[in-house]
């Protein structure tokens, strides 16, 4: 019962805000308190075609050495990473030559835009379980969709501000 608990207050506060740092703040707490994530990053394609990710929201990256995720960028190096971003097929680890814990895609229309990478769990917890695999799939299926609505409304209600503002200037009495 707990585990179901869990998995509809996460799909639930994923699609409650149309704020984008909201969802993205909510994508953290799920990594923190649900599936007791110390270090992670939450990687998006960037809109050029570079290659390269850019770290959208990072936890306990500051003494990171790999150099993999550097300056808000990830340019590629991490198999698991980099496997998840090309096929948007979840990895649980432990992966070969990968410090990845977990690699989950996210997905809109089919579409890898990013994956939240796993990279550290806190001492409490030795390793993700089977019953996280749920949260992790989970995270998967909603959390890029309610982050591209966020953006997609935050995008057209600025738009839509800036149109009236000029609809008032331009029927301001002279």
């Amino acid at each position: 019962m707990g585990r179901l608990m869990n998995l509809y207050v996460a799909t639930y506060q994923l699609h409650a805000t149309l704020d984008p740092a909201e969802v993205q703040s909510t994508i953290a707490e799920i990594a923190i308190n649900l599936l007791g994530a110390e270090r992670f990053v939450l990687l998006f394609w960037k809109e050029t075609e570079s290659g390269e990710c850019e770290i959208a929201l990072s936890q306990g990256m500051e003494d990171d050495k790999s150099g993999l995720y550097t300056n808000g960028i990830y340019g590629g190096g991490d198999p698991a990473v980099d496997a998840t971003l090309s096929d948007g097929v979840l990895r649980i680890g432990p992966i070969e030559g990968s410090e990845a814990l977990a690699c989950v895609p996210l997905m809109v229309q089919g579409t890898t835009v990013g994956a939240l990478v796993l990279l550290k769990l806190f001492e409490h917890k030795e390793a993700l379980k089977p019953e996280d695999r749920d949260l992790l799939d989970l995270l998967a299926a909603h959390a890029a969709s309610a982050l591209f609505a966020a953006r997609v409304y935050s995008t057209t209600d600025r738009k839509l501000k800036t149109l009236e503002s000029l609809v008032k200037l331009v029927r301001r009495p002279t």
